[in-house]
């Protein structure tokens, strides 16, 4: 589907890409991209009188299958019942992918869902519903990784038409060891909140939180908000602590800034061991040293999942009134 000018809903496929990697995707590297099909379910609210904000969700990597109803029952109905449409992208399905929880978590390309985000925000643009500048970003786990990748305009830029940018996004529990920064290139345009668990041990709030400090000292609009008390997918309805076998990260600390030349990796830094990467060899190595596999914990907890829901709403309602709209 090449646009919404009919007002589509429910059920959309649109147009995006499979890129290879992030350096691949901020070039516009063509032979490192493939093009794809790829869907959505788009959830309006009731009663729209005039054009509404929306919000494009970017899934973790148990996909939209394994997670539905807490995205359903608690945020596409939350953010319909405050007047907001929801747009649920499905990265996996599409590509036949399933589940990437456990091991297959170790070798995740997360481009992938920065370009649906970004083809979503760009196809949801020209829906005669939905007002265009007031479109945000929501990311669960490696989502909110993603929320706030795709939140800078060297991911869109071979993407998006002109005046079509996220009006922001939230990270809810992403993950911050292995940093992708493409800020040097243009920082965020509109704002990005993390949401994140005070005692989560999959994705550790510290290095959150320590990276939105780094961003906005460098520039960028980025903040961010701990839960007390609160561990990885806070925002569920089961409550009972369940343990995974999972890939791991939580020993990393390493940031990479991309170049957009060919044939430059970047610069590289491992921040647990003091030193520079040079290179994609060291920088893979850097990388590969530190996976691991490992017990984490998740658990819905009531309080952040109700503080997170008035927060992401009062995120959306204060960024919109700042936007300009019809």
């Amino acid at each position: 589907m090449e646009d919404l000018s009919g007002g589509q809903f429910g059920r959309i496929e649109f147009r995006s890409t499979t890129p290879q990697g992030h350096q691949g995707m901020i070039r516009n590297d063509k032979l490192t991209t493939r093009d794809e099909v790829v869907w959505g379910d788009l959830y309006m609210p009731k009663n729209i009188n005039g054009k509404v904000a929306a919000v494009v969700m970017s899934h973790g990597v148990e996909g939209v299958a394994d997670t539905h109803d807490t995205y359903t029952a608690l945020w596409v109905r939350s953010l319909n019942n405050a007047g907001i449409a929801a747009f649920l992208v499905d990265s996996y399905s599409p590509r036949s992918m399933g589940n990437l929880s456990g091991a297959k978590s170790l070798n995740l390309n997360s481009t992938i869902n920065i370009s649906d985000a970004i083809h979503a925000l760009k196809i949801l643009s020209t829906h005669p519903q939905i007002d265009s500048t007031k479109i945000f970003n929501i990311g669960w786990s490696l989502g909110g990784t993603v929320a706030l990748d795709a939140s800078f305009p060297a991911y869109g830029k071979y993407i998006l038409p002109p005046g079509v940018h996220w009006a922001g996004s939230v990270g809810m529990y992403g993950g911050c060891n292995f940093k992708t920064r493409v800020d040097h290139l243009g920082t965020n345009t509109a704002p990005v909140l993390l949401l994140l668990g005070e005692t989560d041990d999959n994705t550790p709030a510290s290095y959150c939180v320590d990276y939105a400090r780094t961003l906005a000292r460098d520039g960028n609009k980025v903040s961010y908000k701990v839960y007390p008390g609160a561990g990885h997918d806070f925002d569920r309805y089961e409550e009972r602590p369940r343990q995974f076998y999972h890939g791991l990260y939580r020993d990393c600390d390493i940031e990479v800034k991309l170049s957009p030349q060919p044939g430059a990796p970047g610069a590289g830094y491992d921040f647990v061991q003091n030193k520079r990467l040079n290179g994609w060899d060291e920088i893979k190595a850097a990388t590969d040293s530190c996976k691991k596999m490992g017990n984490v914990t998740i658990a819905g907890q009531r309080q952040a999942r109700e503080q997170s829901v008035k927060d992401v709403l009062e995120f959306i309602n204060t960024n919109s009134k700042q936007m300009k709209g019809p």
